[in-house]
């Protein structure tokens, strides 16, 4: 995917390297199967809960890698910040993330149970993603805030359901590896979404430079009017990609309305 994003034209095909992944994958899978004390027990996928959480952590990563990647080069390129500056702009993003994951666990699961959260986080998080795709190169920070702070909330709000509903009616002998999944599921869709995403951002880009008229502008009004363009489609794409996040949970979360303490007590102790 990285090698077709820099090809601006000639015939498509794929590099070497993910058909040997690909075999590598099948041979995997394979030996899983037929080992007596697999690394992988497939087992684990045949949950229908556990599979749609491993599903909607890929979503999930997928728009957050992407979203810490498109805002800074946005807020570097187009707003002309510092990268320390940048990165200090993130912090109501993460205090965001993290008090709505403590109050999910507290106070909305007691409630209402853990389906509600993992199907109403990815939906939040779409709309965080659609309300990003409004900024402009005329956008101040403050047009930025908002999006931001309410697509880092449906993270929040996603997290510990994701996470309980993993593990608490998992093997003993599978917590670690049903928990490690997880979190690989997370690093592998932030690795690939962002991959899909910059290949989006990168298209829609070009195509803004070959707009008619283009010719006149000044070369960095330009870029900065082309990168803000690929940023608006990278986010509405990823909005896209959360929005079938929501539906997978819809589909697939199908636990009981039990509330969270509850659940949290229900797992046993990994030490």
């Amino acid at each position: 995917m990285q090698f077709a994003s820099g090809r601006s034209g000639g015939p498509a095909r794929t590099p070497p390297a993910p058909r040997r992944a690909a075999i590598l994958l099948a041979g995997f899978l394979l030996i899983e199967r037929v080992a007596s004390q697999p690394l992988v027990p497939l087992r684990l996928f045949r949950d229908r809960n556990r599979s749609g959480t491993y599903a909607i952590m890929m979503a999930i990563g997928a728009v957050m890698f992407a979203m810490f990647f498109f805002t800074t080069q946005y807020e570097q390129n187009v707003l002309g910040y510092s990268p320390l500056r940048s990165g200090v702009v993130f912090l109501p993003l993460t205090v965001t993330l993290v008090v709505v994951a403590t109050v999910v666990s507290r106070v909305l699961g007691d409630r209402t149970g853990t389906r509600l959260a993992v199907t109403t986080g990815p939906l939040v998080i779409t709309a965080g993603l659609f309300w990003a795709t409004t900024v402009t190169t005329h956008s101040s920070y403050l047009d930025l805030l908002g999006p931001f702070v309410m697509t880092s909330a449906g993270v929040g709000m996603s997290f510990v359901p994701l996470t309980l509903i993993t593990v608490a009616t998992v093997r003993p002998e599978d917590r670690g590896i049903a928990s490690a999944l997880l979190n690989a599921s997370q690093q592998i869709g932030g690795s690939f979404g962002l991959t899909a995403l910059v290949t989006v951002a990168g298209n829609a880009a070009r195509e803004w430079e070959r707009r008619p008229g283009t010719a006149r502008v000044p070369a960095e009004e330009l870029a900065r009017a082309a990168f803000t363009q690929g940023y608006r489609e990278a986010f509405l794409t990823a909005g896209f990609i959360t929005l079938a996040a929501f539906l997978t949970a819809t589909a697939a979360i199908r636990t009981r309305p039990e509330p969270v303490g509850k659940a949290i007590a229900a797992v046993p102790d990994l030490g």
